[in-house]
C-alpha cells in the first residue's frame, strides 16, 4: 500500500504538470511535498549573459507558484524534508572550486538560512532515516578516494562513520535498517553500527523494497539476474527470483502489488 504521504507527493506533481509553466525558458527540476505545498527548483540558462539561475519555488495548488529564494547562479542539486522543514543543498563554482552548503527553510517561521557549509566535499547519496537526513561525502588521498558517512538533523551535521575507499551507493531504507552496498557487500546500518549483511554476487543495482523483501539486480557475463533478500540474519545469501536476460533493466517502481520495470533493448 502506497502512504498518503506517497499520494500527495504524485498529487503534488500532477498538479504541477497541469499547472502553466511558471516561467518561460525555465526548466522545472525535483519537486517534493512538505505540509501540503510543493517546493521545487527551476534552472534557466542566459544565453546573453552565459550566466545560469536557479529558483525555489513554492506552490499550494490554488495560487500562482511563487518564488521563495533566487539562488542566481548557486546551482541548487537536491530537495530533501527532515521533519517539518526543507532542506537545500547547493554548491557554487569560483576560481577553479566547488563550495557545497546545506540550507534550511522552516515554514513555520518562513526562514530560509544557510545552515551548514560543507566545504570542497562533493555529498551525494541523499536518504531519510530515522528523522535524520544521511548523506556520503568523500576526501582524496594521493590516487585514492575516501568516503565518510554524515546525518543531519536540520541544525548539526554530525559524523558517523568511515566506508573505505570503495564508493557506497543505494543506501534504501528497510526493516527499520539503513542498507546500502559497498562492492559486492550488502551492509547496514541500524542507527549504531554498520553490520555486513550479506555477499552479493556482483554489484547492485536498482535496490527496491518489494513485497516485505529487499529487491536489487545484479549482472555477470552481460546477463542480469533478480534477487531478493529478506533482512534475517540466517540468510546470508540473497534468493535469485529471476534470470532477465542480457537487455538493462531499470526504473523500477511498485505499483497495485507488482514490481514493475523497463528493459533496454539492442
Amino acid at each position: 500500500m502506497c502512504s498518503n504521504k506517497h499520494w500527495l507527493n504524485n498529487l503534488f506533481i500532477l498538479l504541477l504538470m497541469l499547472m502553466p509553466m511558471v516561467s518561460y525558458g525555465d526548466d522545472w527540476k525535483q519537486a517534493v511535498a512538505l505540509d501540503n505545498k510543493l517546493y521545487f527548483y527551476t534552472y534557466s540558462w542566459d544565453n546573453s549573459t552565459s550566466e545560469s539561475s536557479y529558483n525555489l519555488w513554492v506552490y499550494d495548488g490554488s495560487s500562482d507558484p511563487s518564488v521563495l529564494k533566487d539562488f542566481e547562479n548557486t546551482s541548487i542539486n537536491n530537495l530533501q524534508t527532515v521533519g517539518s522543514k526543507l532542506i537545500i543543498y547547493t554548491y557554487e563554482y569560483s576560481s577553479g572550486s566547488s563550495t557545497y552548503s546545506l540550507w534550511v527553510y522552516d515554514p513555520a517561521t518562513d526562514t530560509l538560512t544557510e545552515e551548514e557549509n560543507l566545504g570542497t566535499s562533493y555529498a551525494s547519496n541523499f536518504v531519510v532515516y530515522n528523522s535524520k537526513l544521511y548523506f556520503t561525502t568523500s576526501s582524496y588521498s594521493g590516487y585514492s578516494s575516501y568516503y565518510y558517512l554524515y546525518s543531519y538533523d536540520g541544525e548539526t551535521k554530525t559524523y558517523v562513520a568511515s566506508l573505505g575507499s570503495s564508493w557506497p551507493s543505494y543506501f534504501t531504507v528497510y526493516n527499520s535498517k539503513l542498507y546500502f552496498t559497498i562492492g559486492s557487500s550488502l551492509k547496514s546500518y541500524n542507527g549504531t553500527t554498520i553490520t555486513t549483511e550479506a555477499t552479493l554476487s556482483g554489484s547492485a543495482n536498482n535496490m527496491i523494497v518489494f513485497d516485505s523483501k529487499l529487491y536489487y539486480t545484479t549482472s555477470s557475463s552481460n546477463s542480469y539476474n533478480l534477487y531478493a533478500y529478506d533482512g534475517t540474519s540466517t540468510t546470508t545469501t540473497p534468493e535469485r527470483k529471476a534470470i532477465m536476460g542480457s537487455n538493462w533493466p531499470s526504473n523500477f517502481t511498485v505499483h497495485n502489488d507488482k514490481l514493475y520495470y523497463s528493459q533496454y533493448s539492442k
